[in-house]
């Protein structure tokens, strides 16, 4: 091996380690672990749902442990800003950061649905009752509300694709420094940005409309 392949491969390992190992890969299991969480959370309701809807048949009455049990909230901790910057630097654009942020904001919203919503409603029918709805339309629509939630997850899924995509792009082909400061610029990164941009604009609007329902439910 020469000297001038031995430094290229040396920068490319350094490349490697700074923006794919500490960038895209943290960003990456950062959403994975948010995603991770919703989808526990997700399951945790759609047991407790069934249980309620097959008790309620029976007249048996629901498992005290069930009604008290709560969801995941999800832990920041592990959360770091700095691959962020490293993305950036890449696609030349915050759409990473904007993108995962919205994520949050799902999964913390979803958590205040299943915990503040739904759980709720269950718990208040079990200990009450209800004159105007039977258990069968409370689990009817309860049902229908997790079902949308984990309808809305599906376009998070995309970060993801996209850091799969992005880390593709980085391991391909051997980088160097110079090649860095026109990565933005190559077609399928720009691409990948406008795709990107594309879904944190509807999720945008998404959030905005739930805001103003749980507005709406404050009020009332």
């Amino acid at each position: 091996m020469g000297i001038l392949t031995y430094y290229q491969k040396k920068e490319h390992e350094l490349i490697i380690k700074r923006y794919l190992e500490n960038g895209v890969d943290l960003v990456s299991s950062n959403v994975d672990h948010a995603l991770s969480t919703f989808r526990e959370n997700w399951a945790q309701s759609i047991r407790l749902l069934r249980e309620f809807k097959e008790t309620n048949s029976t007249k048996i009455g629901m498992r005290k442990e069930s009604l008290e049990e709560n969801f995941t909230l999800y832990d920041k901790q592990s959360f770091s800003v700095s691959p962020f910057f490293k993305l950036k630097f890449l696609v030349g654009d915050d759409v990473f950061w904007e993108s995962v942020q919205l994520l949050f904001a799902f999964v913390g919203s979803a958590y205040d649905s299943f915990e503040n919503d739904i759980k709720i409603v269950i718990q208040e029918y079990q200990k009450n009752g209800n004159k105007h709805f039977t258990y069968q339309e409370i689990y009817d629509e309860l049902m229908e509300e997790v079902k949308k939630l984990h309808d809305k997850s599906d376009k998070y899924y995309k970060i993801i694709a996209e850091l799969q995509n992005l880390a593709f792009m980085l391991e391909r082909n051997p980088l160097n420094f110079k090649d860095l400061e026109n990565f933005s610029d190559k077609p399928k990164v720009i691409k990948l940005v406008k795709r990107l941009k594309r879904e944190t604009k509807e999720g945008k609007k998404e959030l905005d409309r739930l805001s103003r329902l749980k507005g709406q439910k404050i009020e009332n």
